[in-house]
């Protein structure tokens, strides 16, 4: 049986490693069915076991790091804003600061929703 996945064969993984194929993915779940652990249950069921999860996630001090460094890349993007603003001399609109903590807002949240959601697979049941 011939298989698709390019690192099936072990003699083939170095090969593959150059040639560009990671063997680690990351995955991104965009909603509660997204999980393969509800993705067979109903919406309503679905709600339920995420509400009864939702705290299991920050007894890892892993979720805890994610959410304290939202604020440092919030308020990095803020500072690196106010100083291409000008700081401390405030523009009558400052455009790079709200850019720039939109941005750190973004990355913040991209970080703490992969780490939240690696925390709180496991506790899907």
């Amino acid at each position: 049986m011939i298989s698709t996945n390019p690192l099936a064969n072990k003699q083939d993984a170095p090969n593959a490693a150059m040639s560009g194929i990671s063997r680690h993915t990351i995955i991104l779940y965009w909603s509660l069915k997204s999980y393969p652990e509800l993705a067979p249950l109903q919406p309503n069921e679905r709600r339920i076991v995420s509400r009864a999860c939702w705290w299991h996630s920050f007894r890892h001090w892993q979720t805890w790091l994610a959410f304290l460094s939202q604020f440092v890349f919030i308020f990095g993007g803020v500072g690196l804003g106010m100083l291409l603003d000008g700081f401390p001399q405030i523009p009558q609109f400052p455009t790079h600061t709200l850019v720039f903590s939109g941005l750190g807002s973004l990355v913040a949240l991209g970080i703490f929703t992969q780490v939240y959601s690696r925390m709180l697979r496991p506790h899907f049941r």
